[in-house]
C-alpha cells in the first residue's frame, strides 16, 4: 500500500475457549455521495446465508447481511466495493472478518478485522492471501485512511448481544476532508 497510508488498530490478542459462532451479522454503511458496487469477494470458511453479498449499497445507505459458519473454521471472508470520492476518482474499500467457532483449531482465537481503502487500481492489486495474512493478525478494531484518495474505513467486530451465537461486524466506509 501507499506509504502515506495511517493503520490504526487497537484490541487485545487474547483467545477465548468458551466462543462459540454460527455466523456473523454484518452491517456496512455507505457513508459517500455514490453509490458502491461489490467488486469481489472471498469466502474462506462459510457463506452469505442468501447466497450472495449485497451487489450495490446505494450513497448515505447501509447494507445488511449474515454470513454463517463454515464448518469448523467460522465466519471468515472479505468483501471490497467501490465507488467514487469527492473528486470524482474511482476508490474501493475492503474489510475481511475473522468470527471463529470454539472447535477453531487449535484454541478458539478472538473475533479479528482488518479493513483497507484507497484507489480501485491499488485495492484490486492487493490478492486474498495478502488480506487473509492481515486478517490472521488483525485485532477487533481496525481504522484505515487514505490521504491521497482521501477515503477512510472503520471497522469492527464483537459479540452480538441480541443473538449470542453470532458476532456483529460494523463497518463505515467514508470520504474525509
Amino acid at each position: 500500500m501507499a506509504s502515506m497510508q495511517v493503520h490504526q488498530a487497537v484490541a487485545k490478542k487474547e483467545y477465548n475457549p468458551k466462543q462459540f459462532q454460527n455466523g456473523t451479522m454484518a452491517t456496512i454503511n455507505n457513508l459517500t455521495q455514490s453509490q458502491m458496487s461489490l467488486d469481489r469477494f472471498m469466502n474462506w470458511a462459510g457463506h452469505p446465508a442468501t447466497g450472495s453479498f449485497p451487489s450495490t449499497i446505494a450513497r448515505n445507505r447501509t447494507a445488511q447481511f449474515t454470513h454463517v459458519r463454515g464448518g469448523n473454521f467460522g465466519s471468515v471472508a472479505a468483501v471490497q466495493y467501490s465507488g467514487y470520492n469527492a473528486l470524482g476518482a474511482l476508490c474501493a474499500w475492503i474489510v475481511a472478518w475473522n468470527a471463529p467457532s470454539n472447535d477453531t483449531p487449535p484454541d478458539c482465537p478472538p473475533n479479528r478485522v482488518y479493513a483497507e481503502c484507497g484507489s480501485k487500481k491499488v485495492m484490486d492489486a492487493i490478492t486474498w492471501d495478502q488480506i487473509l495474512s492481515k486478517l490472521d493478525i488483525a485485532p477487533t478494531d481496525y481504522s484505515d485512511s487514505d490521504p491521497s484518495t482521501k477515503t477512510s474505513v472503520d471497522a469492527t467486530i464483537q459479540d452480538y448481544t441480541a443473538a449470542p451465537t453470532s458476532a456483529s461486524l460494523i463497518a463505515d466506509f467514508k470520504l474525509t476532508s
